[in-house]
């Protein structure tokens, strides 16, 4: 039989590795930087490949079959856990989707120096912080639909990379090396390039609109469901 304690240290492991494969902090939830390590594409499919299996690890040691139940507050007594994607979904503050406005966009700070989407990110979601946040995957998709982005060609780097023709739009990717010796690459944006990210934040604030209506409509086909049954 399973202990409470050895519980608790499989299920924080989970979860810290969930967010590590997602390029997050597993400490705050922050995204990390493109020059993280954890961005690189090997790496990143690496920690995909140990949080799948360690998730079976713990599901069994839990004998659960519902994912909620693996990531307990009570149990982990780590209140971060709320914060990570995987959390159970009754412990977590629903927020509404993100609402663009115009007038809190023109706040977003611009860097004078090329950042990567990861910070822009940021400066985003430090202005408009009562909704949902927008999430680096939102925008990095919307990007590679528009042909901006395309998917790392490079044996090392983040998931994604700049397309060959998107210096011309302010997003570049650049060869860099670690003080160790590690070649990685990393994708910036200029001004121009920060500037054309933001026009499409009303995209995201459509998409989580549609998402939310559609997760209201499954909630109330399923009470719907379960009234029926109740009934019968």
């Amino acid at each position: 039989m399973v202990s409470d304690k050895t519980k608790l240290l499989l299920s924080r492991a989970y979860f810290y590795m969930l967010q590590l494969a997602d390029g997050k902090s597993p400490i705050d939830g922050s995204e990390l930087g493109e020059e993280s390590i954890i961005k690189d594409l090997k790496v990143h499919n690496c920690l995909q490949y140990v949080a799948k299996f360690l998730g079976e690890v713990v599901r069994k040691s839990f004998n659960a079959e519902d994912e909620e139940e693996l990531f307990d507050p009570a149990l982990t007594g780590d209140e971060n856990y709320n914060k990570g994607k995987s959390a159970g979904k009754k412990n977590r503050k629903i927020r509404p989707p993100f609402v663009y406005d115009a007038e809190k966009a023109a706040e977003i700070r611009i860097s004078p120096t090329p950042c990567s989407l990861s910070t822009l990110v940021k400066e985003i979601n430090a202005v408009f912080n009562e909704g949902k946040k927008v999430k680096y995957s939102e925008l990095a998709e919307i990007l590679v639909e528009q042909g901006i982005l395309i998917n790392n060609p490079y044996s090392s780097g983040g998931r994604y990379a700049a397309a060959p023709d998107a210096d011309i739009k302010g997003i570049f990717t650049e060869r860099k090396v670690t003080s160790y010796g590690r070649e990685y690459f990393v994708t910036s944006y200029t001004q121009m390039g920060q500037k054309l990210v933001l026009e499409f934040l009303p995209l995201v604030a459509e998409r989580q609109r549609e998402k939310a209506l559609k997760n209201d409509s499954e909630e109330v086909l399923n009470d719907d469901e379960g009234e029926k049954e109740g009934s019968e």
